[in-house]
């Protein structure tokens, strides 16, 4: 709807009750809509008219089933997102509408350079509880960008808007616009799979989109500039991003986990953003910890983008079997170093690599309690190189156990790459291991170690 058209509405609907709120004045437009303010006695509200030209497209049965999902969220409320009160097709004046809380102030894209970067992170935290909520409900919003967001209270409230295109999470049965399975949202901040409709119904499908809209809203705060903003024209072009390039993120000017946060979220497979991130990264780390607790933290509740180190930012393609064998060369570093720290403690050790596996072999040693050989294994999966995201797992057992012996391998580690956070874990999980070796007692029997208290879940 353009400016026209929302201004020839305004005249035709200003003074009209509908649903008991008297129509005011215009407050904005957009594509499909035009938003006025309206008041009943002493209450606002926004009142949102649908285009008809749109209803005429698509249907009065399929803009009616849209409002009715809206509607769904009456009476759930949150603090930062829009309360709804009603909606429908209005007997007067036959327009379709919903009516809902009247907020005073700009949306994220009018006011973006405005943001203080201090109050980036409680933002993006904000961001975050309103979509756990309605993942929480079973639903998902699918159109999360600046220009549904509110901004209050000296720009330090966030409030989520138009939920024209929420859909509940696995419904059976239920499409878009009249069974084709077409695009809805925006195409700027929508992820891969959901630009080309190839999206998982479940809630770990939906999740991914989730966080993939929040990291494009993260990197316009971050970069003071739309995602994608100079590959938007023409249509085609801003296609090929948003299934190829790769976003440059950088910001010296506030804590490092925002940069690692939005890089990750960006991620062009879902799965690696499920894998890489859990709801909690989308909040600051916990501070006043001591570096051990902050390893255990980041092994059992996926706090790695928290302590990452920045990537390499780069619109090429990056070689993942360079990140693996810098990841190699990490560890083994790592392990001889952890070695020459506690020689008082710690046998010697010998470090070879496998393929994508790195081996540790401590003993046997009696100096150090340790009749048998303690076997430590690490595999390493390059997730994405260009976020540099891996997975890291390990299997350990004493003495000269058969493969079909040993334990299952156990997962450490899923998130971005950071050779200060591998040396954390990397140095838990080998005292546990040792401990269970010495536990093992001088006669010595082979064995699987049991690591699954480091296990990331």
């Amino acid at each position: 709807m353009d400016h026209v058209r929302a201004s020839e509405l305004e005249t035709k609907l200003k003074g009209q009750s509908i649903d008991g709120w008297a129509v005011e004045s215009l407050i904005n437009h957009g594509k499909s809509a035009a938003v006025f303010l309206a008041r009943k006695g002493d209450e606002k509200a926004a009142i949102k008219i649908f285009d008809d030209e749109l209803i005429e497209k698509y249907g009065d049965k399929t803009q009616l089933a849209r409002i009715n999902r809206e509607l769904m969220l009456v009476g759930c409320e949150h603090p930062n997102m829009v309360k709804l009160y009603s909606g429908g097709v209005d007997a007067n004046t036959g327009n379709h509408y919903l009516i809902m809380e009247y907020l005073d102030g700009p949306n994220l894209k009018e006011c973006l350079q405005d943001i203080p970067m201090d109050n980036v992170g409680s933002l993006i935290s904000q961001l975050a509880e309103c979509g756990m909520f309605l993942e929480d409900l079973g639903l998902v919003h699918r159109d999360i960008k600046p220009e549904n967001i509110a901004i209050l209270d000296d720009h330090s409230k966030l409030v989520l808007l138009d939920f024209g295109v929420l859909r509940p999470v696995g419904e059976v049965g239920l499409t878009d616009d009249n069974g084709i399975q077409s695009f809805v949202g925006t195409l700027q901040y929508s992820s891969p799979e959901f630009l080309f409709r190839e999206e998982e119904d479940s809630v770990l499908g939906w999740r991914a989109l989730t966080f993939y809209q929040i990291g494009g809203v993260l990197h316009d705060l971050l970069m003071r500039q739309e995602l994608f903003a100079d590959r938007s024209i023409p249509y085609s072009r801003l296609v090929v991003a948003v299934k190829e390039d790769v976003p440059t993120i950088h910001n010296k000017s506030v804590p490092s986990y925002l940069v690692d946060l939005a890089k990750a979220c960006l991620a062009k497979k879902p799965s690696v953003r499920t894998d890489v991130l859990d709801w909690s990264d989308f909040f600051p780390p916990n501070v006043g910890t001591t570096a051990a607790e902050e390893a255990k933290i980041r092994v059992t509740s996926r706090q790695a983008i928290a302590k990452a180190v920045e990537v390499e930012d780069t619109n090429d393609e990056a070689d993942p079997k360079e990140l693996l064998q810098t990841v190699i060369d990490t560890i083994k570093l790592k392990v001889r170093g952890i070695r020459a720290s506690n020689i008082s403690s710690l046998p010697p050790v010998v470090v070879t690599r496998c393929g994508d596996k790195v081996t540790v072999v401590l003993g046997p040693n009696n100096n150090f309690s340790m009749p048998m050989k303690l076997t430590i294994c690490y595999s390493i999966e390059i997730l994405d190189a260009n976020i540099g995201a891996i997975s890291l797992c390990s299997s350990s057992h004493i003495g000269d156990l058969e493969d079909d012996e040993k334990a299952e391998p156990v997962k450490l580690f899923s998130g971005i790459f950071s050779a200060n956070g591998i040396a954390s874990i990397l140095e838990q999980c080998t005292y546990v291991a040792v401990e269970q070796a010495q536990d093992n007692g001088p006669a010595g029997i082979d064995r699987a170690i049991d690591l699954s208290a480091f296990e990331d879940e």
